[in-house]
């Protein structure tokens, strides 16, 4: 069987386009990146790119045309104009390759583009499809450029909301305004942080307002908990974005937000950023690190010192195969050494006894 020939035309850049013919299929598209490199000596790390942004190797014809997509030139330098205004003349568009999501995001904004193409109405995503998204735009914006500027995070942005219009936001001249924030604080980094928009009819000063109601009423002797509730709920979005923009120390945010000492307010906060129940995930990741800490703090016990003394004098306290959860728990500002006087108190059973 006669040996099949790939002819390719590569866009090197944007006014020039080379030639090249492969004997056979590549391996990979990495296999595909080091011949392009060897045949045309380029210096610099690219991706490349054929009709989708992302290559599959196996969907190249014989004859194709491809894009190697320059790393450090996925932003351009120029100014970032609105989409909505005419770019200057000769002024190059900025370009992000927007990723491809998982199957089941890209579903949903299928059908939210439909929707929006035929009745103009905008899609609210859950948490889920919202964390997939940032995660996903966060790593590839990573293998762009580290750490992106305000415009090339406004490039990613509106890049994402032309893909996909129905992610919108309403009343905004680009489309993508209230989304910038949240796309800012994960862009670059391996991790999301989850920053809600504001809630309708809500802006920084009206949240400011509750804010303070909630300072009154935790002052209050007899709590309305019900009440604070309401309002930190409301005023979530206002604090997570304190809390991930501004650096505040953690006394600075227990000052600003005192409901966040009161144990049901610190579950409610919990999971509102992670739609899990904090007692129970704690327990559940206690016990399964239990073991391992019970041994690593008798090892500690055996040895001499202080705190070899005090986690010896603990083990002789606890029953470990009755409290083990209790006794990890003690031990662990010990070992760290920690002054736990203030936030544990140790009772004697006869004590107890009314």
């Amino acid at each position: 069987m006669a040996a099949q020939n790939f002819l390719l035309h590569v866009h090197v850049s944007t006014d020039l386009v080379r030639k090249m013919t492969l004997s056979s299929r590549p391996e990979s598209v990495d296999d595909l990146k080091i011949k392009i490199k060897e045949k045309f000596k380029l210096d610099f790390d690219f991706s490349l790119s054929y009709e989708d942004p992302d290559l599959d190797i196996e969907e190249l014809p014989q004859k194709a045309v491809v894009k190697a997509i320059r790393f450090e030139s996925v932003f351009s330098l120029q100014p970032v104009v609105p989409s909505s205004s005419p770019f200057a003349p000769g002024l190059p568009q900025p370009v992000f390759p927007v990723p491809t999501f998982s199957y089941e995001v890209e579903f949903i904004l299928s059908e939210g583009n439909a929707t929006y193409v035929k009745t103009g109405k905008t899609l609210k995503l859950s948490r889920g499809p919202k964390h997939d998204i940032l995660e996903t735009l966060a790593a590839k914006m990573h293998s762009c450029k580290a750490y992106p500027s305000d415009r090339e995070v406004s490039v990613v942005a509106e890049a994402l909301v032309t893909k996909h219009p129905c992610l919108k936001e309403p009343g905004s001249q680009t489309g993508c305004w209230a989304g910038f924030q949240e796309v800012a604080v994960n862009l670059g980094k391996r991790k999301v942080n989850f920053l809600p928009n504001y809630p309708r009819g809500e802006d920084a000063a009206s949240l400011e307002q509750l804010r303070l109601q909630i300072v009154d009423e935790v002052k209050m002797s007899d709590k309305n908990l019900v009440h604070i509730t309401k309002l930190m709920q409301t005023t979530f979005a206002l604090r997570r974005k304190e809390v991930v923009n501004d650096d505040l120390l953690v006394a600075e945010i227990l000052e600003r937000w005192p409901a966040l000492k009161i144990e049901s307010q610190i579950c409610a906060e919990f999971h509102r950023i992670t739609n899990m129940n904090l007692k129970n995930h704690f327990y559940a990741v206690l016990d399964q690190h239990s073991p391992h800490l019970q041994n690593l703090f008798r090892k500690k016990a055996a040895r001499t010192g202080k705190v070899s003394e005090v986690l010896g004098q603990l083990f002789g306290i606890y029953d470990l195969q009755v409290s083990g959860r209790a006794a990890v728990l003690r031990a662990v500002p010990v070992y760290l050494h920690e002054d736990d006087s203030g936030f544990l108190k140790m009772w004697h059973v006869s004590e107890l006894v009314v």
